[in-house]
């Protein structure tokens, strides 16, 4: 829920120093990252955890996907350990790169090297977009394998217009950014505002863009997000916790360090079929 105000409060800021905005959009970064772990965790959450989850699809005839996924895999059965442990460390494996990158960045632009909106060579930008794409692709594709293996499933939780807003605004702040540098790079956009050179123009333009954009996925999530769905119209009195320990507990990133050394190693898993 507090992507929109994180994008759109750092974007703002970013407006205002360019120098602010790549330590901003670093810690944005990383709770982008995030974000995408508690996606998949959630989703999860839903189907009764990976134990039930696995018992649960066990025997199901598997699933055939369309193209480009039966490129690299001609049918899933994630019920199989081997398959779901491959998808869940291909989610994963963004969440490890991404801080990684948001470090390259912040050491690169202290050497000179990094170059926002540069697509030349010599441009730090360049390589760390290259890897971005390509992490950020294999994620989204380990999910969207997994969203077809469990879609019947998730249905009574609504997860499509959830899964829309959370890809929603990475895909606008990555692909946006990736666009107008190409458009910069290519000559076609030369000036923004007193800023001429393509460096500030690329960040200047694409902060702008995201802080339109986040009054429209804020709309969004709260159709998605609705406390409708955490509403049981037959229970009268619920158990609340403190919300200092809630808060705690929702930002610990002690689970995300955890399940990926278990998921890396492959603890927890059976790979033997029953």
């Amino acid at each position: 829920m507090l992507m929109v105000p994180i994008y759109a409060i750092a974007s703002f800021i970013s407006l205002f120093s360019l120098q602010a905005a790549f330590f901003i959009d670093a810690v944005r970064d990383i709770y982008e990252a995030f974000v995408i772990y508690c996606f998949f965790d959630l989703l999860v959450a839903y189907l009764g955890g990976e134990r039930s989850l696995l018992i649960n699809l066990h025997g199901r005839p598997p699933k055939y996907p369309v193209f480009p996924g039966n490129i690299f895999w001609s049918e899933v059965d994630i019920s199989d350990p081997h398959s779901f442990l491959f998808l869940k460390r291909g989610v994963l494996q963004y969440v490890q790169v991404k801080p990684i990158l948001a470090l390259v960045i912040i050491i690169t632009k202290a050497l000179g090297k990094y170059n926002e909106g540069d697509l030349r060579a010599n441009s730090g930008y360049l390589y760390v977009s290259i890897v971005y794409n390509f992490s950020i692709c294999m994620a989204l594709y380990c999910l969207a394998i997994f969203w077809m293996c469990v879609n019947d499933d998730l249905k009574p939780f609504r997860p499509m217009p959830k899964f829309l807003c959370v890809k929603g605004i990475l895909f606008f702040s990555f692909w946006q950014s990736l666009f107008i540098s190409i458009l910069v790079a290519a000559g076609a956009i030369t000036k923004l505002g007193p800023y001429t050179d393509s460096e500030h123009i690329s960040l200047g333009l694409t902060d702008l863009l995201v802080c339109l954009e986040m009054p429209f996925f804020a709309i969004a999530h709260q159709y998605a997000f609705s406390t409708r769905d955490f509403v049981d119209p037959n229970m009268k009195y619920v158990a609340r916790m403190r919300m200092s320990y809630a808060f705690r507990d929702a930002f610990s990133l002690k689970d995300v360090v955890e399940d990926s050394k278990a998921t890396l190693r492959g603890e927890g898993m059976d790979y033997q079929r029953a």
